[in-house]
């Protein structure tokens, strides 16, 4: 939620003062996901809205990265997906009439949900264009550390000039969407999930399954004690017995585990994928212990009943 909602998106404004080739290789920086410069363009009006102006914005090469926008053509632009709902755009390669009867090539349609986030991209056209200019803005999103972004934004400024009686205004830096605050602790976040129930099924459900396993073979462990076999050996064979199925058990559900943390946790995944392990540990040491409760019910003496009730 933190990162796909743009709070992992720091943006730096200065006017005219941004580099827009430098600010999209901040995206080879180590913890830098993507990166790419804004600035103001034309405003437009289009044929099916022709009472509503629309802002548009020069975006640089790097720049979709940001918004898992595909490569665009040179020509193309890209709507937001409010926009487009407006003007009916349904695919990529429509062409999009202006009030001027002139046509735009659109490139694609990028998504910008009204989800605190600030409204600069939320109706507008973004058009790409080279990054040999002075930009506005340049947009950097960090991750794992979000707030790494902000660090590495000044990097993208163009020399100022400096004198006695000139004073530059001085860059702003602004969070895409503060509403989910300014870092994220993945480990916190994963620690405090409300796990409890999920735990205590993990817990019941592995001590049922091996109470069940060894209760289910009443008869063949009470004819080994009755044949003169200790029952520490019989319990130790149980153990073992059971350790190696909740084995293969764990083993089998950690690949899930594994998926899912790549896909919902964070880079180092450990945060992610230790909920899961913890559970599937639990499940397998209630197993453990259900099936050593299970034979301490076992009575040699009980032998013709189970026997009986095979």
């Amino acid at each position: 939620m933190f990162r796909q909602s743009g709070a992992a998106v720091w943006i730096m404004s200065q006017p005219y003062g941004v580099n827009g080739a430098q600010c999209d290789r901040l995206a080879s920086l180590p913890g830098v996901v993507a990166a790419g410069a804004i600035r103001g363009g034309p405003t437009v009006t289009l044929a099916v809205l022709p009472s509503t102006p629309i802002a548009t914005w020069e975006i640089t090469p790097g720049f979709p990265s940001l918004f898992n926008m595909a490569d665009s053509d040179s020509d193309g632009v890209w709507l937001s997906d409010d926009l487009a709902g407006r003007a009916g755009v349904a695919t990529i390669a429509d062409m999009v009439p202006l009030a001027d009867g002139t046509n735009v090539h659109v490139a694609g349609v990028y998504a910008y949900p009204p989800d605190g986030r600030l409204p600069i991209l939320s109706y507008t056209i973004a058009a790409p264009v080279m990054s040999d200019q002075p930009f506005d803005q340049c947009w950097v999103e960090a991750w794992p550390q979000p707030d790494k972004a902000a660090t590495v934004l000044p990097l993208a400024l163009l020399p100022t000039v400096t004198g006695v009686n000139v004073q530059s205004p001085a860059p702003t830096t602004t969070q895409l969407n503060s509403t989910h605050g300014t870092s994220f602790d993945a480990p916190t976040k994963f620690a405090n999930l409300p796990l409890l129930p999920i735990n205590l099924a993990s817990i019941l459900i592995g001590a049922t399954l091996g109470f069940t396993a060894i209760r289910s073979r009443r008869l063949e462990l009470a004819c080994d004690l009755h044949m003169g076999l200790a029952r520490s050996a019989v319990s130790l064979q149980i153990l073992i017995e059971t350790l190696m199925w909740t084995a293969i058990a764990v083993i089998a559900a950690l690949p899930a585990c594994v998926v899912a943390a790549i896909i919902h946790g964070p880079p180092d995944y450990w945060s992610a994928l230790y909920p899961g392990l913890r559970s599937l540990v639990a499940a397998g040491v209630a197993a453990l212990i259900g099936a050593l409760v299970a034979m301490t019910l076992i009575r040699e003496n009980h032998l013709f009943r189970y026997f009986k009730h095979r």
